[in-house]
């Protein structure tokens, strides 16, 4: 009886490890296509990034709560009032509950972020993020050209996209 039950499990693991060998790393890499988000505006918008191919985008997932989320929407959206037409950025919550995410943008008043609440996840894990704020630069062609983990700090996230100025 014991050996079958080992046989069985070693067979099971065995199974196991050929599936997780056959899917593909869910994460977004530089240079391929960016996926399609799964969110909506905070007043229920289904958002798409795809329709939007006359600007480059800016993804942000934030939290409210991280410091470094908090501290990078305000400088981006400045940068974006100096920078008309060339980005298009969408900042996506997967954490907060919406009167949270609305209570922060109400007092913060963006005018040029797109807020969304990400639905169950699914941009998120599309993403495949790791860390918040996690921020994907992606062309007017739909190709990711950058990724942040991670606090980078305002000076250097500008530099980046003062490349496509």
């Amino acid at each position: 009886m014991m050996k079958k039950l080992i046989s069985i499990f070693l067979n099971l693991l065995f199974f196991s490890l050929i599936l997780s060998g056959c899917q593909k790393d869910s994460s977004a890499d530089i240079g391929e296509m960016a996926p399609e988000i799964s969110a909506t505006t905070l007043n229920g918008k289904k958002m798409r990034i795809h329709q939007q191919n006359d600007v480059n985008k800016i993804i942000v997932f934030w939290q409210y709560g991280c410091l470094s989320c908090t501290q990078i929407l305000p400088n981006l959206d400045e940068f974006l009032k100096q920078n008309l037409g060339i980005f298009k950025a969408y900042a996506i919550n997967s954490v907060n509950d919406e009167k949270v995410i609305k209570n922060y943008i109400d007092e913060m008043s963006f005018s040029s972020i797109v807020v969304l609440k990400d639905d169950l996840k699914i941009s998120f894990d599309r993403y495949g993020v790791k860390t918040l704020p996690s921020i994907f630069i992606i062309d007017k062609n739909g190709t990711i050209k950058d990724k942040i983990y991670g606090d980078i700090g305002w000076k250097n996230l500008k530099a980046k996209l003062s490349y496509f100025l």
